[in-house]
């Protein structure tokens, strides 16, 4: 095992190296947690604490996915829609125009 330990050291590095940059530039579909914000509360909704967070599918690269984690985007929808379970009325806010990340749902 103590023969050529640097060596064998460089190669797992490096073998971390080149799967950090595959998972990076490949296509991913994940689900990650983006901060929700209801919009037009009426007196009903003000009651019920709805969530900070929300789970969304998105598409897109590794790295972007990455980065819209990082990013202060966030999911705007109408309370309404919110508590009577509509999940398609939904909008992305504050994404940056330079991430090719589609939010699914």
């Amino acid at each position: 095992m103590r023969n050529n330990l640097g060596l064998k050291i460089i190669a797992l590095l490096m073998a971390l190296f080149i799967w950090l940059q595959m998972s990076l530039v490949t296509q991913h579909e994940s689900r990650t947690g983006l901060n929700l914000k209801l919009v037009n509360p009426t007196g009903a909704d003000s009651l019920r604490q709805p969530p900070s967070h929300i789970n969304c599918t998105v598409e897109g690269r590794g790295l972007d996915i990455l980065r819209l984690k990082l990013a202060k985007a966030h999911i705007q929808m109408e309370a309404a829609d919110f508590w009577a379970g509509n999940a398609l009325a939904y909008q992305v806010v504050n994404m940056p125009e330079n991430l090719n990340v589609k939010v699914l749902g």
